[in-house]
């Protein structure tokens, strides 16, 4: 299995959204023999490439939500920052479930 990566790093410091779904065709070749093959990406190649990408981007947000969330608390909106701590630890909770579907993957 090859693998596939996405690297995706961004940082907000205001409100908006925004859609991050990856629905583009994925094509590999290699060669063999001096034979040239391509394939299209198997379903456990697509799923394990998305599951990554989806954790990096979750734990991006996570440490936005925490970085966010001390700031609130600076400013001393203690409820704002206590929302977004609870956001964090949702976020976490994510992250476990996405890695558990990896590991399932891997099997």
């Amino acid at each position: 299995m090859s693998e596939h990566t996405h690297d995706h790093a961004h940082s907000h410091d205001h409100g908006h959204t925004h859609d991050h779904g990856h629905t583009h065709h994925h094509e590999h070749t290699h060669s063999h023999d001096g034979h040239h093959h391509s394939h299209e990406m198997s379903m456990e190649e697509k799923i394990t490439t998305l599951l990554k990408h989806w954790i990096d981007h979750n734990n991006s947000h996570m440490e936005t939500y925490q970085s966010w969330a001390q700031k609130a608390e600076d400013a001393s909106l203690a409820q704002v920052a206590g929302l977004l701590k609870e956001t964090a630890e949702a976020s976490g909770e994510i992250t476990e479930k996405l890695n558990a579907a990896l590991k399932a993957i891997a099997g």
